[in-house]
């Protein structure tokens, strides 16, 4: 059986006020990406979970699984 095209995943860094955060170190099990000045970080993956972390200095790091 083929094995399926990966698919962009994007994510939106905001603060807690919407305001977008750049420079932002998107990780996704190994993968890395800085987020835009939209605050926006791109990856192309595969269907399935993924470990994300987001990460800046003088900000606390958060982990989530999607």
């Amino acid at each position: 059986m083929p094995r399926p095209d990966p698919f962009e995943v994007a994510f939106v860094v905001e603060d807690d006020g919407g305001q977008s955060i750049s420079s932002v170190t998107v990780d996704v099990e190994g993968k890395s990406a800085l987020s835009d000045a939209s605050g926006k970080a791109s990856f192309e993956l595969d269907s399935g979970s993924y470990q994300v972390s987001f990460s800046k200095d003088n900000y606390v790091t958060y982990n989530e699984t999607y």
